[in-house]
């Protein structure tokens, strides 16, 4: 009878255990996903960024090409020559 007490003792002992391991493991991964959606938001937020950049760029671009073929058709009605 005392083995079948110490037995469960020890039983119980480790259900504690991993009980408290549990709840020390969800805490961890709660925070581990609350880590990971912050990254995320800001991964989202570079991403979007680049994309404005980029866009900018391409306006910029297509600006320049077009002020440069109204100096070219400015400079042929004038006749101008490099």
């Amino acid at each position: 009878m005392t083995e079948d007490n110490l037995i469960l003792e020890h039983l119980k002992a480790i259900r504690n255990k991993m009980e408290t391991l549990d709840r020390t493991m969800e805490t961890g991964f709660k925070d581990l996903r609350e880590r990971i959606t912050s990254l995320e938001t800001r991964l989202i937020s570079l991403e979007m960024h680049s994309v404005s950049q980029h866009a900018d760029t391409g306006r910029q671009t297509t600006r320049m090409d077009n002020l440069e073929d109204r100096i070219k058709r400015i400079e042929r009605r004038l006749e101008l020559k490099d």
